[in-house]
C-alpha cells in the first residue's frame, strides 16, 4: 500500500510540473515558464528515467515501462540521441529488463539489442554494460 502511494506521488508530482500538458505539444509553455522547475528538457528526461527506476524496484514494471518510453520518445522528438547516448542506451536497457523481468522475452530483445549496439559504440565491445546485455540475449534464448 505505501508503494502504491509513493507511486501515485510521482505521478502526482508529474501532473503538477506539466500541468497535465504534452510536453512535445507544449515544450516552450512549460519550459520557459518561470515556475517550471526544470531548466530543460534533459533534467525531465533524467527525472522520468529516475521515477522510472524507482518503479522497477517497486516491480511496478508496465509504470517504468510507460516513463522510459516516454523519456526514449522526448530524446527523439527533440534530437538528442547523439549528445545522450548513455541516457538512451540506458532507457533501452532498462525496457529489456522490465519487459524480462514480466517474461516479455519476445519485447525485450529488440530493446536489448539495441542497449548493446549503443553500448558497444559508446565504450567498444568490451564493458560491463554490453556484458549485461550479452547476458540478457543469451537469457532469452
Amino acid at each position: 500500500e505505501n508503494n502504491y502511494k509513493v507511486s501515485i506521488g510521482y505521478q502526482k508530482m508529474l501532473r503538477e510540473l506539466t500541468g497535465n500538458q504534452s510536453i512535445k505539444e507544449n515544450y516552450q509553455e512549460i519550459f520557459n515558464n518561470s515556475n517550471s522547475h526544470f531548466t530543460n528538457i534533459v533534467q525531465y528526461i533524467s527525472l522520468l528515467k529516475s521515477i522510472a527506476n524507482f518503479l522497477r524496484q517497486m516491480l511496478e514494471y508496465e509504470g517504468a515501462i510507460q516513463l522510459l518510453t516516454e523519456a526514449l520518445d522526448l530524446v527523439s522528438f527533440f534530437g538528442l540521441e547523439q549528445s545522450n547516448q548513455k541516457l538512451v542506451a540506458d532507457c533501452y536497457y532498462k525496457i529489456a529488463q522490465s519487459y524480462w523481468n514480466t517474461g516479455k522475452f519476445d519485447k525485450a530483445k529488440p530493446y536489448c539489442t539495441t542497449a548493446l549496439s549503443l553500448y558497444n559504440q559508446l565504450y567498444g565491445s568490451n564493458n560491463l554494460y554490453s556484458a549485461k546485455c550479452l547476458c540478457g540475449l543469451g537469457e532469452m534464448e
